[in-house]
């Protein structure tokens, strides 16, 4: 950066005809995306003594665009009815009751073995957290489809290092396989929406606990936010979802 700075020579290779051409081919990217760009133009013509005429940023879309992505609590009750009913297999129930009664993030889930919920009766995660008891009773349904007890769980006797969810002998779930499930699972209870994501079950729950009154410590608490990421969500409700406290 320091070269192009004393090299003035290098500005007048930078035509505007050229950076038109660069921010019209940036056109059908989301004003988060294009925005990002053209602030990063910026910040380097500004230290590089480079006077171009750059694109203001682009407006945000209204938030009304994302509300539509959340679950009313209808939504939710219709979910779990389905799962509850017409699922054959507990994993997937489980796996969306950790998102939104528990806050759990696809990483957690990935990661979670056998000898997590062997450590406890009541299944801890991280501590002092522990899992909602509609989570339990679909980690219990799970054990009892698959035959097993919390007295005869012998974690090192489970296929691919013990991993608690796993669709293959010899390979686990991951983010990836994780969505297509829920996908599935969307797709057959009838609540599927373009774009929507397991996350915004999670978002959901929020938006729930909010519109109960529920204070944002609590929030971070049943959501497993430390006191830093209960800050951020609260931007992200405000920015993406229209929350005004």
């Amino acid at each position: 950066l320091n070269w192009v700075k004393t090299h003035s020579n290098f500005g007048s290779k930078i035509t505007q005809e050229l950076l038109d051409n660069y921010v019209l081919n940036q056109d059908s990217l989301t004003p988060a995306a294009f925005n990002r760009r053209i602030v990063a133009l910026r910040a380097f013509f500004v230290f590089a003594n480079i006077e171009l005429d750059l694109p203001a940023n682009k407006p945000r879309k209204d938030v009304k665009a994302y509300t539509h992505l959340l679950f009313t609590q209808d939504q939710v009750q219709q979910l779990f009815e389905y799962l509850a009913l017409h699922e054959t297999n507990s994993t997937d129930g489980l796996i969306c009751s950790l998102m939104y009664y528990d806050g759990f993030k696809l990483e957690q889930m990935c990661s979670l073995t056998w000898k997590d919920v062997s450590t406890s009766e009541l299944w801890m995660r991280e501590k002092p957290y522990r899992v909602s008891t509609e989570s339990t009773r679909w980690l219990y349904r799970m054990m009892a489809q698959m035959e097993i007890t919390m007295e005869n769980i012998n974690p090192d006797h489970f296929v691919v290092q013990g991993r608690l969810f796993a669709h293959t002998r010899r390979q686990g779930m991951n983010h990836k396989s994780i969505w297509r499930h829920y996908k599935v699972i969307l797709q057959r209870s009838g609540l599927y929406v373009h774009n929507r994501t397991i996350l915004h079950l999670m978002y959901s729950r929020v938006l729930h606990l909010l519109e109960a009154g529920t204070d944002w410590q609590t929030i971070g608490h049943l959501t497993q936010h430390t006191p830093k990421g209960v800050e951020g969500l609260r931007r992200r409700m405000r920015r993406n979802f229209g929350w005004s406290e």
